[in-house]
């Protein structure tokens, strides 16, 4: 639909399938979206439809800055989901992170060569989830933690954004922002590499939940 909201909404699929997050390839030529067939793209007018994958375990793909791979959540048979990435043409298909741990909530860096993501663990006691804020290298598919938890659970990060010039991330933490007071969560910005963290919603009243972060 036009930007305005004015016109009529052009309807570019029609099937019996819940199709879910699609977003805008960046030179505009297509719209990816997840489905219960798998991964999708199709051009603006509806025509070209293309699948990439097959199966409704993958999810949340998102277009690389020069619009030439995907990357997207593949959720396993074991309870855990990895992230992959695949050409927009549906081919070179790699799986980019590995382990016993649940990846989402990725975003490609502007200058296409890594993502940020958030990565959830068993907690040490094994009754909830640790999650924190990692970066993957896409040349050498190194993966390094900018964030850590509390090790019984508790302390989180959630929500990355990488800034428009690649050089501060944004992030959601949960953390105590003095001795003696309660956990709460901020908006902080960072580094990186997870170093000069800087938070930027001290000041607003405590038991806010932030969502959606962008620059």
């Amino acid at each position: 639909m036009r930007s305005d909201g004015e016109g009529t909404p052009r309807r570019i699929t029609a099937n019996d399938y819940r199709e879910n997050e699609p977003e805008w390839a960046p030179d505009g030529s297509r719209i990816v979206f997840e489905s219960e067939r798998g991964i999708m793209t199709i051009k603006p007018d509806g025509t070209g439809l293309r699948r990439l994958t097959a199966g409704r375990a993958d999810t949340v793909p998102i277009w690389s800055p020069d619009s030439a791979r995907i990357v997207f959540t593949r959720n396993s048979s074991q309870g855990y989901a990895h992230l992959f990435g695949i050409r927009r043409d549906g081919e070179d298909l790699i799986q980019l992170t590995h382990g016993q741990a649940s990846d989402g909530e990725a975003e490609w860096a502007p200058d296409g060569s890594q993502l940020v993501f958030v990565r959830s663990e068993p907690s040490d006691d094994g009754r909830s989830y640790c999650a924190y804020i990692s970066t993957i290298d896409l040349e050498g598919l190194r993966v390094q933690k900018l964030t850590d938890c509390r090790p019984h659970g508790g302390y989180a990060s959630y929500h990355p954004v990488w800034s428009p010039d690649g050089h501060r991330i944004g992030v959601v933490l949960t953390h105590v922002p003095a001795a003696g007071l309660r956990p709460r969560d901020d908006v902080f910005s960072m580094a990186p590499d997870g170093s000069d963290r800087r938070n930027l919603t001290r000041e607003l009243e405590e038991d806010v939940n932030y969502f959606g972060l962008d620059w």
